[in-house]
Formats: structure tokens, C-alpha cells, sequence
């Protein structure tokens, strides 16, 4: 709603009002006021010459228009001044969210017989949203293109001018450059609360900056259990979060302590088990709709898991090798550090690798998941083994092979990983070494052997060396004079083959 006057009509009834009640310029009649609490989110901080202060918009149930109450070609709003220039913000009751602030100007009365004041605003910072809610004179100057504003008014004895700039939203940083003539002695910064109102003497002749800022959203979280065991369910509530200015949007959550989020969630709940036991840093930050984070940091102890279980690998080759085409052993060892009912465990080898149990310890085995279940309690300190062999296809690349477990009970409620060894390095072909210490009577490969280089192996190298054939397991490697050499070296210092040779030899 924009109030408006044509300056010929305020001339005429300028010259009644001087001629005949010239007592009623000087006493504007009073507006009731509420004296609600601000709900605006935004932090606000007036600054001018080197000094700040805290302010608050007041706070009404009317409208911005209704607020100002531009009747007889005046401001009727009761907060006016002789002599005085007035700004502040101002907000509706309903606004819980502070989101559509007004900034109001109000020249009082010159109490002077001067015919005439003069005022003028430049203005930069303005929000894209601000428009003219109140003009107090279609004869005042306006010039609005946001960033930038001009304003200049000139009003006669007697009357008020002003304007009223609406939609500032909840954030903005707006400078004022004020220019008074000499009728406006003092510019006065309104702030609190409309029933006891505070004043903030400005300087007329210095800028002054009004900064708007959304407070940060507070981030709070708790969980239970308080101090869970490792591989135990940990429940995460950050629904007690919140923020002034909208609602939290994402939980972002750190479970390493490194700083980095990993784990970015639209819901305020979720759930997380620690692998290890100690002391365990976790950090929580929320984003409200508005893009401003919070954040917050606490310590979770963990307590040593229910169960612990412990993977071996055993191969026949050294370094976790295996030929393609061959079987090996893998032994997971089971010990409780606390009682447990309902213990599973689960373990995934690579893609296409057959497994085969070969001890259970009391488990019942699901071959198609590769699960293992206890149905006994397990006291502290009891201790259980499962074997298995896998089978390695024929066909299966060189590489590196990851093998993956985890551990769940029933009570305590937990799941956790299985530790130990999780890599198999699958070869192609042996080593010349390697292949001459599996060499059995017959001349082929036979992984069960020994590391060491017996007399009828040595003999056999001998003859693949002198008739330059193929080694059996090597894809076509033959036996030159250096291998040869080392070989004898292995067979006389009874050196494994998997090991470095005594200083001194080839």
C-alpha cells in the first residue's frame, strides 16, 4: 500500500493548520502499542564511527502501512520526534521466522517556524526483494534500483516525512549515507521493545551500517548405549537439533575423527558400530535451509567386543600365495570376552572361489551363504575354530584377492567385522625356487611339500638343468647357471626357500 499526497493539497492545509492550530503540529496524537517479543531470527548490529550495538526491530500486530499511519498528511505513529530523525526496523507479529523486515524512516516536525526541511539517503546494500511499501509525498524523490537507492524528501512546518522499505528478508548488510539540513538536529536509531522503547544517539553526518545475520543452527545429538562394545549397534539421535532461522535440512555425520563427513543424511536418526575398542571422536553438522552449518563434537567410548574373531590364511606357498587351480586352508579363530547368545558369523571369499567347511566346532553351516551359527551360549573366555579350504578356479586372473567377514549376536545386539588376514595373492606360475622344493618323486607340483630342497630334488634339478627341459609349475622357465647355483646353495645350508641365503653364498 503506497500513501501519497499531492504537494498542492499539503500547501492549503499547511496554511490552515499554521493559521489556526499551530498547538496541534507539536503534539501527535498516540498510537497504541504492543509490546510483543521480537521472533525475528535474524542477528542484527547497527555500526557507525568505530561503534556497534546489538538491535532488535520492534515488534507489531499492524502492518507496515498501518504501523506508519499516514493520516493528515502525517505520520500518526506515536514514536515521532521535534526536530528529529528516526530509523528502524520493524516487523509483524506473525513474521515468527523474521524473514520480511521493514526499514522505516520517519522525519519529525521542525519545531521552528521554517516553511520548509530538507533530507536526503543514499543507500547501498539494498536486497533484490526491497521495495516502496510507504511514500509520504508523491513530491519526494525516489530513486530504488537494488543494490542502490536515493531518497530525498522536503516537508513543510508542521509535518512529518519518510518512506517505508519493505521485504528486507533476513539477511542483508545496508549502508546509510544521511544528509539532514540544519532543522534536523538529532538522527535517533530505535531499538527493544515497543512499550519501553530504546533510543541510540547517531552522528547526522556519518554512515551508518544496519548488518542482518542468521545465527548459526545448533547442533545437539545423543546416543545409546552410552559406552557400547565394539561391533556393537549404536543408535544416533540428532532430532534435537535446531535452528532460528528454518528447518535443518541435512545431518552431516564424522565417525574417524578426521574431519571429513562421510556420511550425509536427510534424517535425523541412523545407526553405527565401531569395529575397535577406546575412545572414538564423533562429529555432527547441520545444515539449515537457509546454508548455515553447526556443528558439534563428542566422545564415545567403546568397550572390547563381545566376541572376537580372527582369520588365518593358510597357504602352502609363502606371502599369502596360491596357485590358481589349488586349495587352501582358512582358520577362523573364535574367543567371547563377554557372554553371548545367538552368535553368527559370515564370511565372503572372492567371486567364484568354492568353499568346502572342514570343521565346524559345534556350528551349524549354511552352504549356500557361507554362515556359520552357534545355537549355545558362549561364556567369557570360551573359545571355538572353524577350518574351511576354497578352491581357487583354473582360470582365475593374477591379483590380489580381498576376502570379507563380519560377526553378529543376537545378545548383545552387535555385528562387527572379521579381523586378520583378508588378502590372497593368486600366481600363475611359481618361482624356479619354489617349484624344484614342491617337486615330488613322480616330478610334478605338490604344494603340501616343504620349503626346503631335498637330495632327490636336487638330483632332479640337475637333470632339468643339464637337459635344458621346462620346470614343472614355472610356464616354461628353464634353469640357467646362476639358479643352478643357488639352488645347490638352498639344498646345502638347509635354507627354505622362501628365505634369503646365508651371507657368503652365490
Amino acid at each position: 500500500m503506497v500513501a501519497e499526497l499531492p504537494k498542492m493539497q499539503r500547501a492549503l492545509i499547511l496554511l490552515l493548520l499554521v493559521c489556526f492550530i499551530p498547538a496541534v503540529l507539536l503534539n501527535l496524537p498516540p498510537l497504541v502499542l504492543s509490546g510483543e517479543a521480537a521472533p525475528a531470527a535474524s542477528e542484527i548490529v547497527a555500526h557507525q564511527n568505530g561503534l556497534s550495538w546489538t538491535i532488535a526491530p520492534l515488534v507489531g500486530q499492524k502492518q507496515p502501512s498501518d504501523f506508519y499511519s499516514y493520516v493528515d498528511f502525517r505520520t500518526q505513529n506515536a514514536l515521532v520526534q521535534l526536530n528529529t530523525s528516526l530509523i528502524f526496523l520493524y516487523q509483524e507479529a506473525s513474521d515468527a521466522r523474521g524473514e520480511m523486515l521493514s526499514l522505516f524512516i520517519i522525519h519529525g516536525p521542525p519545531s521552528r517556524g521554517a516553511f520548509e526541511s530538507t533530507a536526503s539517503f543514499s543507500l547501498w546494500g539494498l536486497p533484490s526483494t526491497t521495495s516502496v511499501l510507504v511514500k509520504d509525498d508523491t513530491d519526494d524523490y525516489y530513486d530504488l534500483s537494488p543494490p542502490a537507492g536515493n531518497i530525498s524528501w522536503r516537508w513543510s512546518t508542521g509535518f512529518t516525512d519518510g518512506v517505508v522499505l519493505g521485504d528486507l528478508r533476513a539477511e542483508f548488510t545496508l549502508t546509510i549515507y544521511p544528509r539532514f539540513d540544519q532543522e534536523i538536529t538529532h538522527w535517533v536509531l530505535v531499538t527493544g521493545n515497543l512499550e519501553n522503547p530504546q533510543y541510540i544517539e547517531l552522528s547526522p553526518q556519518d554512515p551508518l551500517v544496519l548488518e542482518a545475520r542468521l545465527p548459526d543452527p545448533i547442533a545437539s545429538f545423543r546416543f545409546l548405549p552410552l559406552e557400547p562394545i565394539a561391533g556393537e549397534t549404536v543408535s544416533f539421535d540428532a532430532s534435537m537439533s535446531r535452528s532460528s532461522a528454518g528447518p535443518v535440512v541435512r545431518y552431516n555425520w564424522d565417525f574417524d575423527g578426521d574431519g571429513r563427513f562421510e556420511i550425509r543424511l536427510a534424517a535425523p536418526v541412523m545407526t553405527y558400530s565401531f569395529a575397535k575398542p577406546g575412545d572414538h571422536t564423533v562429529m555432527l553438522q547441520v545444515e539449515d535451509s537457509f546454508g548455515r552449518f553447526g556443528a558439534e563434537t563428542q566422545s564415545v567410548r567403546v568397550r572390547n567386543g563381545a566376541v572376537r574373531v580372527t582369520r588365518v590364511l593358510k597357504t602352502p606357498l609363502p606371502d599369502l600365495q596360491i596357485l590358481r587351480g589349488y586349495t587352501f586352508t582358512v582358520e577362523l579363530e573364535i574367543e567371547a570376552e563377554l557372554t553371548v547368545s545367538g552368535l553368527g558369523i559370515e564370511e565372503t571369499p572372492p567371486a567364484g572361489w568354492s568353499l568346502r567347511p572342514v570343521e565346524n566346532d559345534g556350528a551349524q553351516f549354511n552352504l549356500e551363504t557361507s554362515a556359520w551359527v552357534f545355537l549355545e551360549t558362549l561364556a567369557p573366555g570360551d573359545k571355538r575354530r572353524i577350518r574351511y579350504q576354497i578352491e581357487v578356479p583354473a582360470q582365475e586372473q593374477p591379483g590380489i584377492y580381498p576376502f570379507a567377514g563380519r560377526v553378529l549376536s543376537g545378545f548383545p545386539r552387535m555385528t562387527t567385522e572379521i579381523h586378520g588376514e583378508s588378502e590372497m595373492r593368486v600366481i600363475s606360475a611359481l618361482p624356479i625356487e619354489l617349484a624344484i622344493s614342491r617337486l615330488s618323486d613322480q616330478g610334478e607340483i605338490d604344494l603340501a611339500l616343504s620349503n626346503m630342497i631335498s637330495f632327490s630334488q636336487i638330483l632332479q634339478a640337475t637333470a632339468l638343468w643339464q637337459e635344458q627341459r621346462p620346470v614343472p609349475g614355472t610356464n616354461g622357465r628353464r634353469i640357467d647357471l646362476s639358479t643352478m647355483v643357488r639352488l645347490v646353495a638352498y639344498w646345502l645350508t638347509d635354507t627354505p626357500v622362501n628365505q634369503s641365503l646365508p651371507l657368503g653364498s652365490t
